[in-house]
């Protein structure tokens, strides 16, 4: 859903705008937010898709933990939010 937002993010703004909502209308930095919230879940996403293979099996956990480790691994360009959410992930 965050990356159907990104991608008609003008239209969201022009739409909000039409209307009279000029408050509700993402700032840049809140676009560039949500954008990378996208990116980190868009891995779930694929992992979800591995999973929901009509032949999965039981060796593929540990491929999936791992993974889920590496994406959780929090990068010096990451936000505040994104680390939050990481490490949100990876207690759990």
């Amino acid at each position: 859903m965050l990356k159907s937002l990104t991608d008609i993010q003008k239209e969201v703004d022009s739409c909000l705008k039409m209307v009279g909502q000029y408050g509700k209308c993402l700032k840049g930095i809140e676009w560039a937010v949500v954008k990378e919230l996208a990116a980190f879940l868009s891995h779930f996403q694929d992992l979800t898709d591995i999973v929901s293979a009509k032949a999965t099996s039981l060796s593929v956990i540990q491929l999936i933990r791992r993974e889920i480790q590496d994406v959780c691994t929090i990068n010096s360009s990451d936000c505040e939010e994104v680390v939050a959410l990481k490490r949100a992930v990876a207690r759990n």
